[in-house]
Order: structure tokens, then sequence, then C-alpha cells
């Protein structure tokens, strides 16, 4: 498997949100277990709602915990070139923008953070 680059910022948020999304989910077991406990499962929308969203966390929790084993944090090493991490400045005809290269998982154009690929 490749080497999944990240700012260092970028990194330490993919870990924050896995930490987060592991901290969810004890109370979606407790919910599918109350949902469970009513009875009846298949006219149960409380058993359906929590099973979805305790599904819905596992997927989330095995994508970021892939994520994390493959990513790694990369820092420019020099400024003689332009190279992920680095801010540009962008100008055009309404202004200057200013953008950052991030990795491709971390590419968010509202941000202004453009992917090198």
């Amino acid at each position: 498997m490749r080497i999944i680059p990240f700012t260092k910022l970028g990194f330490q948020n993919l870990k924050i949100q896995l930490e987060e999304e592991l901290a969810k989910r004890p109370e979606a077991v407790k919910q599918l277990t109350r949902g469970r406990d009513m009875g009846d499962l298949s006219e149960n929308g409380l058993y359906k709602a929590a099973k979805q969203e305790l599904i819905d966390i596992d997927r989330q929790i095995r994508y970021l915990k892939n994520l994390v084993k493959y990513g790694k944090a990369v820092t420019p090493l020099n400024n003689d070139y332009v190279q992920m991490g680095h801010r540009i400045l962008v100008e055009t005809e309404s202004g200057k923008k200013e953008f950052m290269l991030v990795g491709e998982y971390e590419a968010n154009p509202k941000e202004y953070k453009i992917s090198l690929k």
C-alpha cells in the first residue's frame, strides 16, 4: 500500500476525527440495545435507526483507521520549489487568493485547500 501524504495539521485533524468517532460508538451501541429490548424488530423504528447509525459510525472508523495507518505527515523540505504544505498566492482579475497545497484526502476548495494531484 502506498503512503497517503497529509499536512501536519491535516494528519492531527484526522486523528481527532477518529477519536471522536470512537467516542460516539458506545452510545450508539446503547441505543441499539434499547431498541432491541423493545421487542418486535421488524417494526421497530428506534432499532432500525440505531442499527444504521452504528453501521455508519463503524464504516467511518474503518475509513479513518486506514487513513491513519497508511497516512504520513509531510512537511516541506525547502522553499526552492512549491511542494505540499506550502501556501501559494494566486493573483486574478478579481483579486488575490491564497491557497494551501495539501494531499488529495485533505483537499477542500471551499477552504482554499487544493490537492497536488
